[in-house]
C-alpha cells in the first residue's frame, strides 16, 4: 500500500449496520469522492470518517450554502423529490419480464435516481453546519436560524424518499433478486452497481469478497480488501475507543434532565424497524446512530434521546424540542458502549450521558 490514512487526522462520523459493498456504491456519489472521506466495512458494521481539516472547509462552506444557496437548493430539491418518488412508485408496479438489455438500462436509470437524491441530502449532512450551530449558540442570529429550520424540513422530506433506497424492502430488492435468479450469481452485494449491471448482460465478472473493504479519496477510492483493509480498520477502530469511558459526551439538542433504562435501535439497513420499536418501553432512553423518519414512533415512546451522530439539522434535535424531552446528539459511541437495560443519567445541560445504579 503506497499511502496510509494517519487515523489521527480523521474523525468517526457515523455508523451503519448491514451496508453491504453494492449499497455503498448506490451512496457513494461525487460530493463524497471529492472530499477526502474513509468508509470501512467489518463484521456488518459500515464507518464513515471525514478528515479534520475537511470537516473544517465543509463547515465554512455550509455556512455561506445556507446564507446564500438555500432557494435555489429548496426549489431544485423538491422537484427531484417529486420526480423520484414518482418513478419509485412505478417500479413496485413494474414488470421485469424484460430483455437483458432492458433490465440493465432500467437498473442503471433508477441509480442514478437514487444517487441524485443522496447528492441532494449531503448538504444537509451535520458535518456541513458546525459553524452554522457556533454562529447561532454565540450571536443569536434568528436569520440564520429560521434557514435552519427550513433546513431542517427538507432534510426530513429527503430522508423520506430515500429510506426507499436503502433500508429493507427497498427499491432494488426487487432488481437484485431477478438479476441473482437471472445470473445465478448469489453475491451481487458484494458487487460494484457497474459490476452488477455488466453481469446481467452477460459480461464477465470474477467474484469477489468484501466481507471487509475500505475506501478513501486517500488511494482514488479503489477498494481495499484482505489484511490491508484490516490492518486500516484496526488503526481507525484503535483511534476511535480510545474516547470509550463510563461518560459520554455529545452536543445538547435539547435541555433536560432524565435518568431512565436503556433501549437501543440501531441505525440497521435490515431490522425490522417496526418490531424494534414495539419491544421499546414508554419512557425508555433512545439510543441510536440516527433518527430518521422511520425512528419518529421511538422518540414519541421516549423518555430522553441519545444519538451518535446529529447536529443542528437533525432529526433528533427537531423532535426532541417539539416534544420537550431531554436530548444529547453527536456521541460518536452510544451504541458501542451502552447496552439495552442499562440504567442511565441523561444531563442535556451539559451534554453528558452516564451510567449509574439505581
Amino acid at each position: 500500500m503506497r499511502y496510509r490514512p494517519n487515523p489521527k487526522d480523521y474523525e468517526f462520523i457515523w455508523l451503519v449496520n448491514n451496508m453491504n459493498f453494492f449499497e455503498t456504491s448506490l451512496w457513494l456519489h461525487k460530493e463524497y469522492q471529492k472530499k477526502d472521506f474513509i468508509i470501512t466495512c467489518r463484521d456488518k458494521e459500515w464507518k464513515t470518517y471525514i478528515s479534520k481539516e475537511e470537516r473544517r472547509r465543509l463547515s465554512e462552506y455550509g455556512l455561506i450554502f445556507l446564507r446564500k444557496r438555500l432557494g435555489d437548493y429548496k426549489k431544485n430539491v423538491y422537484k427531484v423529490i417529486k420526480e423520484v418518488d414518482k418513478a419509485f412508485k412505478g417500479i413496485e408496479k413494474k414488470n421485469l419480464n424484460i430483455s437483458n438489455n432492458d433490465l440493465k438500462i432500467d437498473f442503471l436509470k433508477n441509480i442514478k435516481f437514487a444517487s441524485s437524491l443522496w447528492e441532494l441530502y449531503f448538504f444537509t449532512e451535520y458535518f456541513m453546519h458546525d459553524e452554522v450551530s457556533k454562529i447561532i449558540e454565540e450571536k443569536n442570529d434568528k436569520s440564520l436560524l429560521k434557514k435552519v429550520h427550513e433546513m431542517q424540513k427538507i432534510k426530513f422530506n429527503l430522508r423520506k424518499v430515500l429510506n426507499k433506497t436503502i433500508f429493507k424492502g427497498n427499491i432494488f430488492e426487487k432488481y437484485l433478486d431477478e438479476i441473482q435468479r437471472r445470473t445465478k450469481r448469489k453475491d451481487l452485494g458484494h458487487l460494484h452497481y457497474g459490476e452488477i449491471a455488466d453481469l446481467i448482460v452477460g459480461k464477465k465478472v470474477d467474484k469477489i469478497n468484501r466481507t471487509y473493504f475500505v475506501l478513501g479519496r486517500f488511494n482514488g477510492w479503489k477498494p481495499i480488501v484482505g489484511k490491508d483493509a484490516l490492518s486500516i480498520i484496526d488503526s481507525l477502530d484503535q483511534e476511535l475507543l480510545k474516547e470509550k469511558n463510563y461518560e459520554i459526551k455529545g452536543q445538547i439538542a435539547n435541555k433536560g434532565h432524565y435518568k431512565g433504562y436503556v433501549k437501543i435501535i440501531p441505525f440497521d439497513l435490515k431490522e425490522d424497524i417496526d418490531k424494534a420499536i414495539r419491544k421499546m418501553n414508554k419512557g425508555d432512553v433512545l439510543v441510536t446512530g440516527s433518527t430518521g423518519p422511520e425512528m419518529i414512533v421511538a422518540c414519541h415512546k421516549a423518555g430522553a434521546i441519545v444519538t451518535e451522530e446529529g447536529g443542528i439539522c437533525s432529526h433528533a434535535a427537531i423532535v426532541s424540542r417539539e416534544l420537550k424531552i431531554p436530548c444529547v446528539i453527536g456521541t460518536k459511541i452510544a451504541t458501542q458502549i451502552l447496552k439495552d437495560g442499562d440504567y442511565i443519567e441523561v444531563d442535556a445541560y451539559k451534554g453528558v450521558v452516564r451510567k449509574i445504579s439505581k
